[in-house]
């Protein structure tokens, strides 16, 4: 969103009321086309009282992006589309976006943006295959980033009067939370923030420290055991902190697909 923000070319982009060359949706999970289009017609602003048919909505979506001068299409959460079982549905999927991109009157760009699994996604038809260009976010890393978490920190706490981070700027914990974060930015700042709300929830502010964060880790993982909260923990690079926040996607049989997704956090031991 901050990329689309800083274009000029997207000037519009998140502001209410103004027009923008782009739409951004996020991607329906269980993803069938039918939620999918229903959920850009809604963003376009169709606003009936039940949903257009799975037949009908695409047609429709072509037609209110071309009214709406929508060039551009973003996508995210886009893996879930790897979650497609059929071969005949996940077809159908690529035949649509395709034909979106190659509409005469008026063609479409697509932006598909998740997690890497989404790199699987659309592969298997050569013509959409030649029309893809990946662009991989890669993992942060320890101590090439140790600087730029502490700065992430420094930033969001600034923002919060009331807090403060000293005690947080070594690279030990710098590199706790990397590790925490299975070396993603987007979780680095997730823990942040909400290690800066349990500062404030629970104290009215104050000092930031390790503990808060080891309190987030517990209630989005739902460990209790300090042993394996990387935060706390001596031996803590052992521990396994992806198994923690992910789970395997499986099949009506139980079988593992090779997708995962994000469990659902919890919240004082109720699961969301």
């Amino acid at each position: 969103a901050r990329a689309f923000a800083s274009r000029p070319e997207f000037e519009g982009f998140g502001k209410p009321g103004e027009w923008c060359p782009l739409l951004s949706v996020v991607a329906p999970s269980p993803f069938t086309l039918g939620a999918l289009g229903n959920e850009i017609a809604r963003k376009l602003g169709y606003h009936g009282r039940r949903e257009i048919q799975h037949s009908k909505v695409w047609p429709v979506v072509r037609e209110l992006m071309a009214e709406c001068g929508v060039r551009i299409l973003h996508i995210d959460e886009a893996q879930h589309g790897d979650e497609i079982k059929s071969d005949t549905m996940a077809q159908e999927v690529e035949n649509t976006l395709k034909r979106m991109m190659q509409e005469a009157d008026w063609p479409i760009w697509l932006i598909l943006s998740g997690l890497p699994e989404l790199s699987r996604f659309c592969q298997n038809d050569a013509s959409m295959k030649r029309r893809v260009r990946v662009l991989p976010f890669e993992a942060l890393a320890f101590p090439d980033h140790a600087e730029s978490v502490r700065q992430t920190v420094r930033d969001l706490v600034a923002m919060c009067p009331s807090v403060g981070c000293r005690e947080l700027q070594a690279d030990a914990f710098a590199h706790r939370l990397l590790h925490a974060a299975t070396y993603q930015f987007g979780i680095v700042v997730e823990y942040v923030q909400d290690a800066i709300a349990e500062c404030l929830t629970v104290e009215g502010g104050g000092e930031l420290d390790v503990g808060h964060f080891a309190d987030v880790y517990a209630i989005r993982t739902g460990v209790r055991d300090d042993d394996l909260n990387p935060f706390l923990a001596d031996d803590w690079t052992a521990i396994p902190v992806e198994a923690a926040l992910y789970e395997d996607v499986v099949d009506e049989a139980g079988k593992r697909t090779g997708a995962r997704k994000p469990k659902g956090r919890s919240t004082k031991g109720v699961w969301k």
